[in-house]
């Protein structure tokens, strides 16, 4: 979410299947052009992504479990692992960082509700 693949969309079918993205222009202004890559996979209980920017300058991942519930509901937990060589984060970077989350869970959940 808030980037567009640089060569059309991708089926990540594979550890390791990897795309360049682009950043999309929205209200989160310092995006970077980078790859993102399965980086973990154990149907169907839980996939990962990482990003990577060209510049290196830090990773993160994103971690989704899957539990069923009796067979009828899906519960599912999103984390997150961000990695910067810079230190720690300062409380307002945390805080974009939660408020980009919280809109990118909010996008899902009203895309998974429509169905």
């Amino acid at each position: 979410m808030g980037y567009r693949f640089s060569s059309g969309a991708l089926r990540f079918l594979r550890l390791g299947d990897a795309i360049m993205v682009v950043p999309q222009t929205d209200k989160y202004e310092q995006r970077d052009t980078g790859i993102i890559l399965l980086s973990y996979a154990q149907m169907p209980r839980e996939i990962r992504f990482t990003f990577e920017p060209k510049n290196g300058a830090y990773v993160y991942q994103d971690q989704w479990s899957f539990s069923s519930s009796a067979g009828i509901q899906t519960k599912i937990v999103f984390s997150e692992r961000y990695i910067d060589s810079e230190g720690p984060l300062s409380a307002g970077k945390i805080a974009d960082w939660t408020k980009l989350i919280k809109d990118r869970l909010e996008k899902i959940k009203a895309i998974a509700e429509r169905k």
